[in-house]
């Protein structure tokens, strides 16, 4: 039974690593919490406030992952240290080391992946794609929850390790669908196929940046109130962003389960 993405702003993980000829999919493939990525977009929403206001003023996590999984090196703990991280700029830099630090994982298993995958049907890796979203939607729930978890309790020296344990999830179920993609173009010839999932990557990819961009916000927004600043005028910035990055996730999963249809879909035909 395949995951629907609309009951979380999150998805799961639980996939193979791999890192397959570039194809259209693997242009749209997801590396992880791109930090980089996040900040653009709130610099994009800070800047337009900017121009009304003169005022100023992201991301997963280690999940359980099936035995199958497991058999297959799919699930990658890096055990990330804690450290004194206390703004989003900071939290971001130490994300970019452990997200450059993964590249090196991923490659160690991408060939044992690969060669597990290249052994399967059209239906079965198909299937294997349904099951990396249900993967996903597991992991930005417990994404999020890391999340609501530091902000409770105040200690942000948490949030990188969250975030590396879904830099890494997420690291790896992209790349699986990427290889997947790359044997249903190499091996059975199925262009249709290729771009459902190419367009799938695209919106996850989105998602992904969006949700770590809401992070941030919060992370801000959680800033200014301990701070005690009282100001007003930053305070609803802040809110407005984080409404604003609620929406466009919204109509990006809305997206991403019109895909997961048509994949669904495709799996009936292969009967």
């Amino acid at each position: 039974m395949a995951s629907n993405e609309s009951e979380s702003t999150g998805e799961t993980i639980a996939a193979a690593a791999g890192t397959p000829p570039a194809t259209d999919a693997t242009e749209s493939s997801i590396k992880g919490i791109d930090i980089r990525q996040a900040l653009d977009i709130l610099s994009a929403r800070t800047s337009h406030d900017h121009s009304h206001s003169h005022s100023d003023e992201q991301a997963g996590c280690q999940q359980n992952a099936t035995d199958e999984s497991k058999a297959m090196g799919q699930t990658i703990d890096l055990n990330a240290p804690e450290r004194a991280t206390p703004d989003p700029e900071t939290i971001a830099k130490s994300i970019e080391e452990e997200r450059i630090k993964l590249h090196r994982d991923r490659e160690m298993r991408e060939e044992q992946i690969r060669a597990h995958l290249q052994t399967m049907s059209v239906k079965d890796l198909l299937q294997a794609v349904m099951e990396a979203q249900r993967e996903r939607v597991a992991t930005y729930r417990t994404y999020d929850g890391g999340l609501d978890t530091v902000l409770q309790n105040g200690n942000m020296t948490e949030y990188p390790t969250i975030c590396a344990r879904a830099t890494a999830s997420f690291s790896v179920l992209s790349d699986t669908v990427n290889t997947i993609s790359s044997i249903l173009k190499d091996a059975h010839k199925r262009p249709e196929l290729l771009k459902l999932l190419s367009q799938l990557q695209k919106d996850e990819r989105e998602k992904l940046n969006l949700t770590a961009a809401l992070h941030l916000e919060r992370i801000r927004q959680r800033n200014l109130e301990q701070a005690g600043e009282g100001d007003e005028r930053v305070a609803q910035l802040l809110q407005d962003g984080a409404t604003s990055l609620r929406s466009k996730l919204a109509t990006c999963i809305d997206s991403i389960n019109e895909t997961l249809e048509e994949i669904r879909y495709a799996v009936g035909e292969e009967d």
